[in-house]
């Protein structure tokens, strides 16, 4: 329950999207960082300055001193004009966590309603409306509280990039959790296009009716991304041609068969066992940390290695 309607001249609307901004000023913070790998620094410069000045834009119009979130908001268009913010808290303001609006108190608050279970932090992570809404659906109602995969993933990642590596973890479990339940559900299987926010089920339309099976477009996310970043917490980086392996878990974790940087890689850990085996194709530098204890970093070799944890 966002958008408004179209705007007098039909180049836009009467709402501004907070998203929207967001994913401008990410944009920028993207084409910054791949300039200054080719070594343009005055373009990188140049897209460094946009992120800055849309992030401060988003600051000065889209977030709420008074609730500690950022919103849409109402305008006929003149900036002189006082903005109206719209008072629907949704899956929208998760942007600002990856686009670096969110700074300092501003990054907690929208933490700590991201965490909220009587918010965003619904049995199923993390839903698309919040719970407090008038047009909160409990089963879904598609936009109106669903569980999505690009916004969830949005939230877990950034969550992880603004140092809440712990509840990025705690939410990538409870959203496979889900997945994989419905998954062998004999009533449902597959991956769904969105999950209810309340249980684990397949999500509505607002016609009530289930939303699409086999949908394995963002539906990958979760049991590809999520699994191997969050959960796993393997992140592979092949401009650097190093694998940052995060250690989260007592159990066995790691993955095989993976490419990276133009041949084959294993790492599988055995906490119980004290080891790290490590097969691969091509040398690649590993940083290992485990919990609590500090980065360790090994130049790792063409051939199978153990490492002693």
């Amino acid at each position: 329950p966002r958008s408004g309607y179209a705007a007098y001249d039909l180049n836009g609307s009467d709402v501004c999207f907070v998203d929207l901004a967001c994913q401008q000023a990410l944009s920028a913070k993207c084409l910054a960082a791949m300039h200054r790998v080719l070594g343009n620094e005055e373009k990188a410069r140049f897209y460094a300055a946009e992120q800055n000045r849309i992030n401060k834009l988003i600051n000065g119009r889209h977030y709420s001193e008074k609730n500690g979130f950022y919103y849409d908001f109402f305008s006929r268009g003149n900036p002189q004009d006082k903005v109206k913010l719209i008072n629907t808290k949704t899956a929208a303001a998760f942007w600002t966590l990856l686009c670096g609006a969110a700074q300092g108190n501003a990054l907690k608050q929208v933490v700590s309603h991201l965490m909220n279970p009587t918010e965003f932090y619904t049995h199923t992570p993390f839903s698309s409306l919040s719970r407090g809404d008038l047009n909160y659906d409990p089963t879904g109602g598609y936009w109106l509280g669903s569980a999505w995969h690009p916004t969830t993933f949005v939230a877990i990642r950034g969550l992880y990039e603004n140092g809440y590596a712990q509840y990025a973890y705690e939410a990538s479990v409870k959203y496979l959790n889900v997945m994989s339940e419905v998954a062998l559900d004999p009533r449902y299987g597959s991956i769904w296009e969105c999950y209810s926010p309340a249980e684990s089920k397949p999500a509505t339309r607002e016609d009530g009716t289930l939303v699409r099976p086999e949908f394995v477009g963002w539906g990958g996310l979760g049991p590809i991304t999520v699994l191997i970043e969050q959960i796993i917490g393997l992140h592979f980086n092949a401009l650097e041609n190093t694998i940052l392996f995060e250690v989260a878990n007592e159990g066995a974790s790691g993955i095989r068969n993976m490419n990276f940087n133009g041949g084959k890689v294993a790492l599988t850990c055995m906490p119980s066992q004290h080891v790290l085996n490590i097969s691969c194709e091509k040398p690649f530098i590993l940083k290992l940390k485990l919990p609590e204890q500090d980065v360790k970093i090994f130049n790792i070799s063409k051939g199978n290695h153990i490492i002693d944890l």
